[in-house]
């Protein structure tokens, strides 16, 4: 229904306001000048359907990927520790768990594939922190383009 290069208010009046809004600061790195500033956008259309997650630059749609299949809104508040797993998606998360007691971003530059595509990609990595109460221990989570990409369990808080 929207395609690249289309501009970013064609999407939300055919899909509408995202599930999720991730901004990515532009960034200038030495050798590769500035990287400009993106926004990621994530849409839930079920659980038969792909996560679409759509990029937009300047205000037009520079990509839309996938990360992994959607889920039913009924998951909301279901946020048992053991459910925190590799393979799981953003937006999976947030709806199940909410917003991290801590979060961290940094920014990981790699050369587009294939190369004569020329630039460079910015690969957003987060790490969100869930704490499970006095008695619970802490879960660590890495969070690499949208997918939950390592769980580690830290200590109690």
């Amino acid at each position: 229904l929207v395609s690249e290069d289309e501009r970013a208010y064609m999407l939300l009046a055919v899909c509408g306001e995202p599930g999720y809004r991730q901004r990515l600061a532009g960034v200038y790195l030495p050798g590769l000048g500035l990287l400009t500033d993106e926004e990621r956008w994530y849409y839930n259309f079920g659980p038969h359907q792909l996560i679409r997650v759509v990029r937009i630059r300047q205000g037009r749609i520079t990509a839309i990927d996938t990360a992994g299949y959607g889920f039913r809104p009924s998951v909301r508040g279901d946020c048992p520790p053991q459910r925190l797993a590799v393979g799981m998606n953003l937006l999976e998360l947030l709806a199940r768990c909410g917003e991290p007691a801590y979060k961290d971003l940094r920014l990981q530059v790699r050369p587009p594939y294939p190369p004569e595509h020329g630039g460079y990609d910015v690969v957003p990595v987060e790490e969100w922190v869930y704490p499970f109460g006095p008695t619970g221990l802490t879960r660590i989570l890495t969070i690499v383009e949208g997918t939950v990409r390592r769980v580690e369990t830290g200590g109690r808080p």
